[in-house]
């Protein structure tokens, strides 16, 4: 009959094994090691307004460092609202969706590129734990805060 010690270290053993194999699956998981940014475009990919301001995007954060797949990790959510989805309804199930995204994919920044998009999602994160950049929106930002208050002045905005 085998001796009860050896047990007692062949099962260690075998448990730091099991769980070196499971943990990556549950522990590993949550842990991100490159930070998470979403743009969220009004519009098609490729249009004569997304597509300059995605590349300035890219580049400025380039410049700073977050390089797509190196130093950040880059998603983008097209609303289309220009020509696919244009209908009020169709405008707010597409800020559903990229809200849905944001839920999913968890963004240390987000940016919304154009009115449809800070109109829809950038008010709906107002003083969310995720910092908010927008861009490219005809409206002055004033009116804006007027739907839902995210700054105090255009010199120190507050909020998220």
């Amino acid at each position: 009959m085998e001796h009860p010690s050896s047990f007692f270290r062949f099962y260690p053993c075998a448990l730091l094994i099991v769980l070196l194999f499971f943990l990556p699956e549950s522990v590993f998981a949550q842990t991100r090691s490159l930070p998470r940014v979403l743009i969220i475009h009004s519009y098609a990919p490729k249009s004569l307004i997304s597509q300059p301001q995605d590349e300035g995007i890219a580049q400025g954060l380039a410049e700073s460092g977050f390089v797509d797949g190196k130093s950040v990790e880059i998603k983008r959510f097209f609303m289309d609202t220009k020509r696919t989805y244009t209908r009020p309804d169709q405008i707010e199930a597409r800020s559903k969706q990229a809200l849905a995204m944001i839920e999913d994919f968890k963004p240390d920044l987000v940016f919304t590129v154009d009115d449809n998009a800070t109109r829809t999602v950038m008010l709906s994160l107002v003083d969310s734990d995720i910092p908010v950049v927008f861009s490219g929106i005809n409206a002055m930002p004033e009116m804006y805060n007027h739907s839902r208050r995210f700054m105090e002045n255009r010199t120190h905005p507050g909020h998220n």
